[in-house]
C-alpha cells in the first residue's frame, strides 16, 4: 500500500516543484521520512522488536514535510554513470545508460 501513497506524494511534489529531477523528489521524500511510527515510538518489527533502517526504509512517508524539505540532492547521469562505473559495470553498458542514442564514445568518470 506505500506505492500508490509515495506516488502521489511525488505528483504533489512535482507540482510544487516543477523544475525538480527524480532524484530531488526522491531525496525530499527520503530525508523527511520518520523513524517512528504514528504514536512517537521506534518502528517495531512483527515480533516486537526494534526495526532496523534496512527493514522500515527511510521510515513512514511525511508528506507536508516533503513539499519544503529543506536541502534536496539531485544526481546527474554523470553521477549515475560513476555510479555504475565504481559498480565495475561494463564500459558499453554505461555508455548506453548515459546516453542510449549515442553510438560514440561518451566519457565515463574515474573513481579515485
Amino acid at each position: 500500500m506505500a506505492s500508490p501513497h509515495v506516488a502521489g506524494a511525488a505528483g504533489l511534489i512535482k507540482t510544487l516543484h516543477p523544475d525538480w529531477g527524480p532524484a530531488a523528489i526522491r531525496s525530499a521524500i527520503m530525508t523527511t521520512a520518520t523513524p517512528r511510527d504514528t504514536r512517537n515510538s521506534p518502528i517495531l518489527e512483527f515480533n516486537g522488536t526494534k526495526a532496523t533502517p534496512l527493514e522500515y526504509g527511510s521510515g513512514p512517508l511525511s508528506p507536508n514535510s516533503a513539499m519544503d524539505p529543506g536541502p534536496v540532492y539531485e544526481l546527474s547521469l554523470y553521477d549515475y554513470s560513476g555510479y555504475l562505473s565504481n559498480r565495475h559495470c561494463r564500459e558499453s553498458m554505461v555508455e548506453r545508460f548515459v546516453n542510449p542514442e549515442s553510438t560514440q564514445k561518451v566519457p565515463v568518470p574515474e573513481i579515485i
